[in-house]
């Protein structure tokens, strides 16, 4: 099984192209007054664990730290929720993916900004080195796959910018991975592409910068893990020359966020004995959850709204998708769990 270890970090989970990546410096802070950023937004990026002193407004997103981009619309799904207290810190500093989707990260190459010849057609070689690199790690559930396909998860794309950023990109948001990770083509002769991408990628799953504190950046410390780690591949401070960069903390820590044998949805179908959809949260063990999980039900026609009015709870940390009209499911509808706030498994019943 290919994977990926990753993270001696703190974790706020996000990778973005963070070079001091070509060096962002603490002289490049921003001189935004931060007091014209709505307050909840400030609350949301002190909670993601980022340095709020290098905020740089850009209009639909904020960039922060050289590298890491937060989408001003997503502004809401980039932390948890719970379902009876609103905004609420869970584990790290950020969002993690979800299980289903960590094992099934597609990523391609934007044809249309990536040359294929020439100059910054070299970007192309170092994606597919930075997917071989995260694949070629034992004990994660993660796996990154190339594809060609306009549906990716992850595309790459190149662009010019005045920033000094090689690349940048945003953290994942609702679970799923950053959409987009961009490349600067004014570094287009940047030696290490393949090193930029992987902490990239890196930032695109939920990882934290790991040259900085966690008290600095708000965020938590993964068990196992030092407070700083500067040989990281998530810090600005690595030896870019090294591929693939991870230190052992980075692989300690990916183990433990996005472990090998994750938890996962196991589906009974009704029968004439049994009505409803029986769903059940298999090896939750798996990264230390508990069997107390939160459930939510969406499409099928399902009304919205408090989920337990669609699911009866069963023991062992099971629920039942209940007719919801009489008539039973209308199928599709995608059943949810939710373990410390965090969306760890999700399937579609059709």
């Amino acid at each position: 099984m290919k994977k990926i270890i990753y993270l001696s970090l703190i974790l706020g989970i996000v990778f973005a192209s963070c070079q001091k990546e070509l060096d962002f410096t603490e002289g490049d802070k921003a001189t935004l007054d931060v007091s014209k950023i709505p307050i909840e937004h400030q609350q949301i990026i002190n909670q993601l664990g980022l340095d709020i002193a290098t905020l740089v407004d850009k209009g639909d997103d904020y960039q922060l730290e050289g590298d890491i981009m937060l989408s001003k619309e997503e502004m809401g799904n980039y932390v948890y929720r719970s379902d009876s207290t609103g905004l609420k810190q869970a584990y790290v500093g950020g969002k993690l993916i979800n299980f289903t989707k960590a094992q099934n990260i597609t990523i391609r190459i934007d044809d249309a900004s990536v040359p294929k010849s020439g100059i910054g057609s070299d970007w192309r070689q170092a994606v597919q080195r930075a997917i071989n690199e995260w694949n070629n790690i034992n004990g994660t559930c993660l796996n990154f796959i190339y594809t060609t396909a306009s549906t990716a998860d992850i595309t790459v794309k190149r662009t010019a910018s005045n920033d000094n950023a090689v690349a940048w990109t945003w953290l994942p948001s609702s679970t799923v991975p950053a959409k987009e990770i961009f490349v600067n083509s004014n570094y287009d002769n940047y030696q290490f592409k393949a090193n930029t991408l992987i902490h990239e990628m890196g930032h695109s799953i939920g990882l934290l910068h790991a040259h900085e504190g966690a008290a600095s950046q708000g965020g938590v410390i993964v068990p196992g893990t030092p407070e700083i780690d500067n040989a990281s591949i998530m810090s600005y401070n690595r030896d870019r020359s090294l591929l693939p960069g991870f230190t052992n903390n980075d692989l300690v820590a990916v183990t433990i966020l996005y472990p090998a044998n994750p938890p996962y949805l196991k589906v009974e179908k009704p029968s004439l004995w049994k009505p409803n959809y029986k769903v059940t949260l298999v090896n939750y063990q798996a990264g230390g959850f508990s069997a107390n999980a939160t459930w939510s039900v969406t499409g099928g026609g399902f009304a919205s709204g408090d989920p337990n009015s669609l699911i009866n709870k069963l023991p062992k940390n099971s629920i039942e998708v209940v007719k919801s009209t009489g008539l039973g499911a209308v199928l599709p509808f995608t059943v949810t769990a939710y373990q410390n706030g965090r969306a760890i498994c999700l399937i579609t019943i059709n």
